[in-house]
């Protein structure tokens, strides 16, 4: 858990700052609806990682409504949490028990919410519980049994184009929730199953370790700097973003890019060597002998 904290945190903080300075900007200029109390307290549960009580902001917000992506690090959290209580027990057979658990929860959360988009907000807290237990152990099960057949860097990318229409393929709301449903129980699993064996020429794998490492970046402030791009954007300049798309969404895509190259070098790579060098005292196992370990059991 302090492995994984550690991981998460240097930029989910600085992410949570930002998003932060905007709610009390906005509240200054007179056009947030959110009090000085309100942001208060949910900034002294986000500092703690925590979701934001319910209430505190008017309406249906976000679990982490300054960076509104963490709540699935929440859920995520949660999921280690369970991992590491229940690794003695981890026997095949209980784990194919908890993705069957999973899936059931799965399969539910997307008829219930009409589609896998829960998870986010306290109407659909429900939701997350089944997107991350059948995911996270999963995961676990194919990191066990890794497909023998390997494959190359080819095959890793194309993996990466099928995301594509995936993605961007209108659905009807009729059809939302089966859809959803086929493409994370079957078809995500099975990419993911290919892109681990697939490792490719050095190339390739260093195209795909530097854009892991930009990932996470991404992921933790893409939403609080598009807040403000869009502000800045309208109030000093009069222009909205989207009446120059799509040039804007290309520009806003490659300054994130850079923007996470940067803070993965500088900022969250180092600051995650100081604190694992101060954990080290706390003689914290390796995690590839954890992972030998549940691997045996």
């Amino acid at each position: 858990m302090l492995i994984r904290i550690v991981r998460l945190y240097p930029l989910y903080i600085l992410g949570t700052l930002v998003g932060a300075a905007f709610f009390l900007a906005s509240h200054v200029f007179g056009t947030s609806e959110y009090s000085l109390v309100g942001i208060a307290i949910a900034f002294v549960f986000a500092v703690l990682f925590m979701p934001t009580p319910a209430g505190v902001f008017s309406g249906d917000i976000s679990l982490y409504p300054f960076v509104y992506p963490a709540w699935s690090l929440f859920f995520e959290l949660t999921a280690n949490y369970l991992y590491s209580a229940t690794l003695p027990a981890q026997a095949t057979r209980f784990l194919m028990s908890v993705v069957g658990l999973g899936a059931v929860l799965l399969i539910w959360s997307a008829f219930q919410f009409e589609g896998l988009d829960a998870g986010i907000s306290w109407s659909g807290f429900s939701g997350g519980f089944g997107r991350v237990i059948f995911s996270f152990f999963l995961g676990v099960l194919l990191f066990r049994f890794p497909l023998t057949w390997r494959g190359n860097g080819l095959h890793a990318v194309l993996c990466v184009v099928v995301l594509i229409p995936i993605f961007a393929v209108p659905v009807s709301k009729d059809y939302r929730a089966i859809f959803d449903l086929a493409v994370v129980i079957f078809v995500f699993p099975t990419l993911a199953a290919i892109a681990a064996a697939s490792e490719g020429s050095l190339r390739f794998r260093q195209c795909f370790a530097l854009l892991g490492k930009c990932s996470y970046a991404i992921y933790a402030v893409h939403a609080p700097v598009l807040w403000w791009t869009t502000r800045v954007s309208s109030r000093v300049f009069g222009v909205q973003l989207t009446d120059l798309a799509p040039a804007s969404g290309v520009a806003v895509l490659v300054m994130l890019s850079l923007l996470a190259f940067a803070l993965d070098r500088y900022y969250d790579s180092p600051v995650r060597r100081i604190l694992m060098r101060r954990l080290s005292d706390r003689k914290l196992p390796d995690q590839n002998s954890v992972s030998r370990s549940s691997a045996k059991a």
